[in-house]
């Protein structure tokens, strides 16, 4: 399995590309304009944050827009899946990814938004959620 290469990506035509360049994207806290490229997000996403999109490559899931921005390490001890060996011996990318998303964990201080967020892995979760008042 491969990511999806953005190069290859056309640009969308006609009325699809005016509806484009004038409604802004959907993530919260994002002013930018959907994305010109067809693909996968393309009718909610600019370009950032479709390129984000685990299809790309990148740790995001489309459906949950709190991903979106989603750092790889653990903000509680700094662990870094992708510099562990463990992860960097999967050769295949999108299960590498897909590994390095189940041990890092969104964890939304004020309910299910995407401004209020830590990430922890799995071994800190716990420890946080049971220190917090």
């Amino acid at each position: 399995m491969s990511f999806r290469d953005p190069n290859l990506d056309r640009l969308k035509e006609g009325q699809h590309l005016i509806n484009a360049r004038k409604t802004r994207c959907s993530v919260t806290g994002c002013e930018d304009f959907l994305t010109a490229y067809q693909g996968p997000g393309s009718d909610k996403f600019c370009r950032k944050h479709q390129r984000e999109q685990h299809e790309y490559g990148g740790l995001a899931k489309g459906i949950k827009e709190h991903s979106f921005g989603r750092k790889d390490q653990c903000d509680a001890c700094g662990f870094k899946p992708d510099e562990d060996d463990r992860f960097t011996s999967i050769s295949d990318p999108k299960v590498r990814n897909a590994a390095i998303r189940s041990v890092l964990d969104v964890d939304h201080i004020d309910g299910n938004t995407a401004i209020m967020t830590q990430i922890t892995c799995r071994l800190c979760v716990k420890s946080v959620m049971v220190s917090r008042p």
